[in-house]
């Protein structure tokens, strides 16, 4: 960490080693971040087991149960992140995990709105089920 504090003087001018120094702090930054968020996640799972398991371990590989991410791609994690609300997230990946659309099919099912359609029919079949019970 010594090294990483010394003041830098090269050649390459002023804005390269301040350049330098940001850059050789960011790094030691990102370690020490790293090491405390291992740390954390270590502590956390150590509680959990205590509490949950009783010191016990885990016993894996009962029932297999295939999760989202092993049936879809990056790609389509990266469409889904950006929209409006969770409902909605759930919707196209459901969609994409029991359809297996790729990943243009999926953009293309969500610029036509079928989220937004979807929900729309669903509405009016409930709303033709209300008055028809009403009658």
């Amino acid at each position: 960490m010594d090294q990483e504090l010394d003041i830098i003087q090269s050649d390459n001018g002023l804005l390269a080693d301040i350049r330098s120094m940001v850059e050789q702090t960011r790094t030691a930054v990102a370690r020490i971040v790293n090491s405390g968020m291992t740390l954390l996640y270590w502590r956390g799972g150590r509680r959990i087991s205590m509490e949950a398991l009783g010191n016990k371990r885990a016993d894996y590989g009962h029932e297999i149960v295939s999760t989202l991410s092993q049936q879809l791609r990056w790609s389509h994690f990266k469409e889904i992140i950006y929209l409006k609300n969770d409902l909605q997230r759930e919707f196209y990946a459901e969609m994409c995990r029991v359809e297996r659309w790729s990943v243009r099919t999926l953009r293309e099912k969500i610029g036509s709105m079928l989220f937004e359609r979807a929900a729309a029919q669903t509405s009016r079949a409930r709303l033709i089920n209300y008055q028809e019970g009403a009658e």
